[in-house]
This record gives structure tokens, C-alpha cells and sequence, in this order.
């Protein structure tokens, strides 16, 4: 029926149908609105030493959006960085008091026992602990207990594994500086000695060491070594080196020292080598530790990884610059050789 002015009345039947068709559609309506509204956002804490290192947080944020949390939609990322090693503790804590779904502590071993100094209920995913039983980080390896998860890696084979390679470069005969941290989670003297013996430059007497704390220690200990006559730097694994790559290849530079340290960014900023774990396959590792936490997985039932891959990065530029003989075999055995 046509209204005088052409428009359609409603009828009861079509009132019914309207009645009918809106009760219908109300509860559905209601139902998505609060299903926007109520997505889980899940929050992340992430600690650093220093500042993020883009080595690990590229690969670990692509593959969290790789299995599908992504920020701005259902994932929020809480990051700290302590200033230095001192302020872990108190950086830890603040984390901690965000009360995020689970940790990612992506820097070492000191870091990690901050966190977990901070809270015991928190999951903790960490990116890499050097000997995490022997350091009390967790139970065991296969059954870590509490709440932390990660990788591992027996770090004193990996620092005397770079003193090889420099050695095998710059010959057997040459004394090295050792660079070492000191400090919260350093190694005794004592233990020190005792595994660098194992090596054909500490069987000979031709290692020195020099220990650093803090950005500031790096000028001094090449002062030193320099003033020492030594002819290459082996860098110890650290979160404080890894935190001053910058500084200490324009150190290397500038007193034309063969050197190695861990992680590629050191031989893309003009080391001669560098030779560490493949950090970005730890990352992502890591990534899929938080996922499958954040979906109900619990760490004290997630056996820890050893890593499992190391690379080996030769910088030919700066060995033509040094007038150093980079063997054939270990160019051919190198991951990347930068020319």
C-alpha cells in the first residue's frame, strides 16, 4: 500500500517481519561489538643492556607477526634498557612492575639473573646463557623448572675458539690481549687462566689479559695493550662489548690491531673477524618460546636449546689495510668475507 505521498506503509505483517528480523540481528551485533572491544592484547617485556641491538630485534619481532601478533592489533612491546650493569636490578624491576605476560631478556647471563631476582611467577625467555646449571639460571637443561626458558651455550669454548682464529691468522707466535669482562658474572682469574691454557698461546705464556666494566675501560686497555707490544685483541664474549661495537672498532682502528669479537656487527664495523652463535636463529628461537607461552606453554616445561649454528665473518678490507695474510682455507670456511 502507497502512502499518498508515493511512500511505502508498513503493514503488520511487515512490522512482524522487522520485530522478527531485529531481534535476530541484536544479540549478533552485540556479540561482535564486544568481541572488538575484549581481543586480547598481549604485552611483552623486553630487557636490554645499553640499548636494543637491531641484530636480535629485527628477527625477533618478524616472527612474532610471522605467527600473527603484531603490534597495534593484538601485541604490546614494554622495553627497558639498563644504562650499565649496575642499574639491571632496578630496570628489572620496573619491567617487572608493568606486569607484562612474559619477558624476553635479550642480552646475558647477569641480565637474566636480574629478572629473575625481580619475579618468580613472570614467564622469562632468555636469548642466551653462558653454562645456565652451573650458574644456578635453572635445574637443568631438559627440565629447566620455575619460570624461565631459553637458550645456552658453553661460552668459555667459544671465547678460546676466537683466540684460534686470530691466532691462525696473525701466527702462533704473536702475544694477544685477551679483553674479558669483570664484574657481576665474570669469570674467576683463576678459571680464566686455567682455560686459556688449553691453547697454544697460553701454553707459551703469550696471552695477557685486560679487564673492562664499562665504556670507559676500552681507551685504557688499548692504551695499555698497545704500550705492551701486543700484536692482536681477542674480545671475551660480553654484553658490555656487544653494547660498544662502534667504539671499539674505532679503537682497533686506530691502533691498526688485528682483533675478533663476537657477533657480525663487529666485522661490518671493520674488524678484522668476528666469530659468535648465529644470533638472529637464537631470536627467532625465542619468538616462538614467547608464542607458544602466551598460548598457554609453561618454561618450567620447555627444554632449554643449545645454540647450534656459529658463523665466521672475515673482513678483507680491513686485513689489506692491516698488510695482514688472511689464509685461503679460512676465507673458504667463512660464512661472509667482506671485500
Amino acid at each position: 500500500m502507497l502512502h499518498s505521498e508515493g511512500t511505502m506503509l508498513a503493514t503488520p505483517t511487515r512490522l512482524r517481519r522487522a520485530v522478527a528480523l531485529a531481534l535476530v540481528c541484536a544479540p549478533l551485533a552485540t556479540h561482535l561489538a564486544r568481541a572488538q572491544t575484549s581481543r586480547k592484547i598481549y604485552r611483552v617485556g623486553v630487557l636490554w643492556l645499553i640499548e636494543p641491538q637491531p641484530w636480535i630485534a629485527k628477527p625477533f619481532m618478524n616472527e612474532l607477526r610471522r605467527l600473527g601478533l603484531t603490534e597495534k592489533s593484538n601485541l604490546q612491546i614494554e622495553t627497558r634498557s639498563a644504562s650499565d650493569i649496575s642499574h639491571l636490578d632496578a630496570t628489572a624491576a620496573e619491567l617487572v612492575a608493568l606486569q607484562p605476560d612474559v619477558i624476553f631478556v635479550a642480552t646475558g647471563t647477569v641480565a637474566i639473573k636480574a629478572v629473575a631476582r625481580a619475579t618468580t611467577s613472570i614467564p622469562i625467555v632468555f636469548l642466551l646463557s653462558s653454562d645456565p646449571v652451573e650458574r644456578g639460571i635453572v635445574a637443568s637443561l631438559s627440565h629447566p623448572g620455575g619460570n624461565l626458558t631459553g637458550n645456552f651455550i658453553y661460552v668459555r669454548q667459544l671465547d678460546l675458539k676466537r683466540l684460534q682464529l686470530l691466532t691462525f691468522v696473525i701466527g702462533d707466535d704473536a702475544t694477544v690481549g685477551v679483553l674479558t669482562g669483570r664484574g657481576p658474572g665474570a669469570w674467576p682469574m683463576q678459571v680464566l687462566e686455567e682455560e686459556y691454557k688449553q691453547t697454544p698461546a697460553g701454553r707459551t705464556g703469550r696471552i695477557r689479559f685486560f679487564f673492562f666494566e664499562e665504556a670507559s675501560d676500552f681507551a685504557t686497555c688499548f692504551e695499555q695493550i698497545v704500550a705492551q707490544g701486543i700484536r692482536g685483541v681477542s674480545i671475551a664474549s660480553s654484553p658490555v662489548a656487544t653494547s660498544y661495537v662502534s667504539h671499539i672498532a674505532a679503537l682497533t682502528e686506530r691502533y691498526r690491531l688485528p682483533a675478533i669479537a663476537e657477533g657480525r656487527a663487529f666485522a661490518e664495523s671493520g674488524l678484522l673477524l668476528s666469530y659468535s652463535v648465529d644470533w638472529e636463529e637464537l631470536a627467532v628461537e625465542c619468538a616462538a618460546r614467547v608464542y607458544n607461552i602466551l598460548n598457554g606453554a609453561k618454561p618450567s616445561d620447555m627444554a632449554l636449546s643449545q645454540a647450534r649454528h656459529y658463523e665466521l665473518i672475515v673482513n678483507l678490507r680491513t686485513a689489506n689495510a692491516l698488510g695482514v695474510t688472511v689464509p685461503r682455507s679460512l676465507l673458504l670456511s667463512a660464512n661472509q668475507v667482506i671485500r
